[in-house]
Formats: structure tokens, C-alpha cells, sequence
């Protein structure tokens, strides 16, 4: 039997032209092919030939998890086939890579509708999504359930060890994650590790209520457990859900965040770039202190060397907030020395 396949010239307005054809002859007895041009082969504009990628490398580009620009360079640096393989061995560029992950992530989706496939994994998910809601903003939390068990009863019984998080930390596009994070110490060096996922389009006090009554239903600890929590979080104004749904925890500013915020206000009130940094070893050494006598002696030290304006700023916005910090540290050292 003889396979006879038709190739149109497409000219560069999208319409096809009969001026030129090329015809392909195949038999399901040999892998040779006959090729027929037919026509003013001139209308053809040239360009370099096309030649296939080997099957079995398309099939791993596709499949891989890393960036495009990643997977081609990684293939390019570590193939090194002879000259005469290399067109088929090695992909054409990054391209072709970001067109057959695409491709292959396409034919993987239930459906193309996101909030139907969303719920249809939460189906298949039921230990770890918690809750969807998706007017008037989508909102997903998520969290293993057996492991927010064994969360609740280390978080009774280790509270002197123990410090949450919990921030708004990274943007996904056009979503935020919040993830509250705890100190596991029943490891060696209690490494960190998120108890409960939040993805979110914007940062509203509704937004973190949602996620405040899923946290005050999966960890009963915090609102009425025996010892009394320190979470860090920054300034987010919503955060103050925090303080209505979970009675024993006391939320503290994270210093990383008040030192930020004062370079940010620094640079808006003309300070220089020599200027800034002992502005920040300065507000370093006031976090370091021990005890609250001689935090405010350092500060009284201080305010003598800093410009009225920052005084101002620092007494305002960030000497109460350390100040109910370096309380919570030394009431822990008395109680636990």
C-alpha cells in the first residue's frame, strides 16, 4: 500500500496558493520516501530545514519539571553527541521546550475550567484543603489534617520552645500565600515547618478572618490550651484578626520588619546611604538588649545622636511594639531560670 501526503504553500497573508505543492510517497514496507515538488518552487522564501527531534527526547523535555530556559540549557550542557546528531539530539531552543510542556500540562487537566479542576482535586484532597471560597476573591486554605493532630498536642506541651509565624510571604502570580509556620522540637535543631496554607488575591482583615476560624477550629490549643503562644507577624493591618480568634496568642512585630520599615522611611526623609546603615546598627543594638532597664538606657543614649524627625518616628511607631517585646523575652527568663 502507498501513502500519498499533500503539502500546501501557505503564503505569508494565511491563504493558500496552488502555485506550489510537494507530494510525499510511503510504503508500510520500507522507511524510504519518495518526495514530488510540483510548481514554481521560487515562491518559496528560504529558510533552514526543518529536522525532528529525536521522539524519546521530546518525550523528556516534556515531562520535566523545571523552567524552560532551565531544562534547554541543562540538555545543551549536558549532551554533547556528534556534529552529525546534534540537530536531532539536542531541542532547537527554548521554545520548543516551553511549547511541549505546555502541550503535554494540557492534555494532563480535567477540564480548562480553573475553579472546576480547583474543586475536583479538593475531592481527591479532602485530608489537606480545608476550604474554598471563591467570591467576590478566591480564597484556598490548606493544611494536613493528621499533622495539625500531632500540632495541636506539641503545641500544648512545649510553649517555653515554641514561636509561630505567620505573614503574608510570597506572591504566586496573581495570588498571595500566607502560611503559618511552627517550631517542630521534636527534631534535633526544631526546624521550621507550615502547619496551614493560605492563597489569597488581596490583603484584607476578611481574607485572614477566613483563615483565623480554620485555625481556631484545627488547633483548639490556641484558643484554649493552657500556655500563652508568641506569633510573629509584621504591621498587616488584617492581622488583627489574629487577636480575635485565638485568646492565647500573643502576636509580636517581626524585627526584620521594623527594620525595614525604617530604612524604607529613612530613604523618604533624605537620609544617606552612609547614614542608614548606623541608623540600623543602632535600632540592632536596641533589639539585643536584655533586660527593659537597659533598653531604655540605650535609648535614651541614642536619641541623642538621632535627627528629631527619626525620635519622632521611632517613639511613634516602633518603641512600644519593641518594648513589648524585650517585656515578653524577660518574663520568660525569670520564669524559666
Amino acid at each position: 500500500m502507498v501513502i500519498k501526503t499533500y503539502y500546501v504553500f501557505i503564503a505569508p497573508d494565511g491563504l493558500e496558493k496552488a502555485c506550489f505543492k510537494r507530494y510525499a510517497y510511503t510504503t508500510s514496507q520500507t522507511n524510504r520516501v519518495l518526495i514530488h515538488y510540483k510548481g514554481d518552487d521560487s515562491v518559496v522564501a528560504d529558510s533552514k530545514p526543518h529536522i525532528r527531534t529525536c521522539p524519546s527526547i521530546l518525550r523528556e523535555l516534556e515531562t520535566t519539571e523545571i523552567p524552560p530556559s532551565v531544562a534547554y540549557k541543562k540538555k545543551i550542557a549536558a549532551s554533547v553527541p556528534s556534529v552529525e546528531l546534534q540537530a536531532i539530539q539536542l531541542p532547537r531552543n527554548q521554545k520548543q521546550v516551553r511549547n511541549l510542556q505546555s502541550r503535554f500540562r494540557q492534555r494532563l487537566r480535567i477540564s480548562h475550567d480553573s475553579l472546576y479542576n480547583l474543586h475536583e482535586l479538593s475531592y481527591d484532597l479532602d485530608q489537606f484543603v480545608h476550604k474554598i471560597i471563591t467570591y467576590p476573591d478566591l480564597v484556598v486554605i490548606c493544611g494536613f489534617k493528621p499533622m495539625l493532630k500531632e500540632i495541636n498536642r506539641l503545641l500544648q506541651s512545649s510553649s517555653s520552645y515554641q514561636l509561630l509565624s505567620y505573614d503574608t510571604t510570597f506572591k504566586l502570580g496573581d495570588f498571595y500565600l500566607s502560611p503559618l509556620l511552627f517550631r517542630n522540637v521534636l527534631f534535633t535543631k526544631s526546624p521550621v515547618m507550615p502547619a496551614l496554607f493560605m492563597l489569597h488575591e488581596r490583603k484584607l482583615r476578611i481574607t485572614h478572618d477566613e483563615m483565623m476560624r480554620v485555625v481556631r477550629r484545627e488547633l483548639p490549643c490556641l484558643v484554649d490550651g493552657n500556655f500563652i503562644l508568641p506569633l510573629v507577624t509584621d504591621d498587616e493591618k488584617g492581622f488583627e484578626a489574629i487577636d480575635d480568634y485565638l485568646p492565647k496568642v500573643r502576636r509580636f512585630l517581626c524585627w526584620n520588619h521594623a527594620i525595614n520599615a525604617a530604612k524604607l522611611w529613612l530613604k523618604r526623609h533624605g537620609a544617606s546611604a552612609s547614614e542608614i546603615p548606623v541608623y540600623v546598627s543602632s535600632i540592632r543594638d536596641l533589639f539585643h538588649q536584655k533586660t527593659e532597664g537597659d533598653y531604655l538606657k540605650q535609648l535614651d543614649q541614642l536619641k541623642l545622636s538621632w535627627s528629631q524627625p527619626f525620635v519622632l518616628y521611632y517613639m511613634n511607631e516602633l518603641h512600644a511594639k519593641v518594648n513589648d517585646v524585650i517585656l515578653y523575652l524577660c518574663s520568660l527568663y525569670t520564669v524559666h531560670n
